[in-house]
């Protein structure tokens, strides 16, 4: 709620340009969604490398955690695709 407070000149210019209430929560659920999956990415990574470099001190041997999952660099964009088809 805070940002909506800070960022109420935004809204008044949103609006005014004619979006509703749905497009602007979208607008901030957007940009929430983007600096998450950017936070998780770069903390996957720099934990990797944390964990590289401790356990290349401490035991002598560098041991790299899996990633756990597999995702085709191509199944975001199918799915986007498939999503925003099955809305219209």
């Amino acid at each position: 709620m805070a940002t909506m407070a800070e960022r109420s000149g935004e809204i008044a210019l949103m609006k005014a340009m004619g979006a509703d209430r749905f497009q602007i929560a979208a607008v901030f659920l957007g940009e929430t969604l983007a600096i998450a999956l950017l936070g998780g990415v770069i903390g996957y990574l720099a934990g990797d490398r944390l964990a590289v470099v401790v356990s290349s001190a401490v035991f002598d041997s560098a041991v790299a955690p899996p990633l756990g999952f597999s995702l085709p660099p191509s199944a975001p964009p199918s799915w986007w695709r498939s999503s925003a088809a099955s809305r219209r």
